[in-house]
């Protein structure tokens, strides 16, 4: 990304892609120390989110959840008492003990992953996702229902710009969609600049 911002064309910026290519790349360390630093860049406009939407490309995800990271509401059996923990944590904001069942909890603001966010596809293995059910298994907190159990639409071809464009572009309609009024999307520079 350094070199694409410094202005080198989109064929070299291809080839340094090419060059450390891997199956569904991960986040890089500075990939997650920028979504870190997001949280606090944009904390104001971050406020009130009600809907978090990502690709399926595992980076986003990752992206999305150190940017953003989900709160779980467990609720007790008091129905007036509500306990705030973040995932994986097990501190809870009461110290009483709680007794809860899987439907009582729940992972705000709810988070979706959308295909049409994903980077331009095709040719690039950093493009190619994994199954839903190993994307499942990975990221529980997250609802992949809107994909196909395989990557049907990765080929050994590139992507035409114009049609990575329309695809964003259909996953804004599908937002726009949405019953939710404050979205966070996380995709990718592909995406975006298209």
């Amino acid at each position: 990304e350094a070199e694409k911002d410094a202005g080198c064309s989109y064929e070299r910026f291809l080839d340094l892609m090419r060059q450390d290519d891997c199956f569904d790349a991960p986040l890089t360390e500075l990939g997650e120390q920028q979504a870190r630093e997001a949280t606090q860049t944009f904390a104001q406009h971050l406020r009130g989110i009600d809907l978090v939407v990502s690709s399926p490309l595992s980076r986003a995800l990752k992206t999305a959840d150190l940017a953003y990271p989900p709160r779980t509401i467990l609720e007790t059996k008091d129905e007036n008492a509500k306990n705030t923990v973040e995932a994986g944590s097990s501190d809870q904001t009461q110290k009483q003990p709680l007794q809860i069942s899987a439907a009582a909890a729940s992972v705000q603001p709810k988070r979706i992953c959308v295909e049409d966010f994903r980077e331009i596809n095709g040719w690039l293995l950093n493009a190619k996702r994994q199954t839903r059910t190993e994307l499942q298994l990975q990221h529980p907190h997250w609802d992949f229902s809107e994909l196909t159990e395989t990557d049907d639409t990765w080929t050994d071809t590139l992507e035409e710009q114009e049609s990575a464009a329309e695809r964003g572009y259909r996953g804004l309609l599908w937002c726009a969609a949405r019953p939710e009024q404050r979205i966070l999307v996380v995709a990718h520079g592909g995406i975006f600049r298209f």
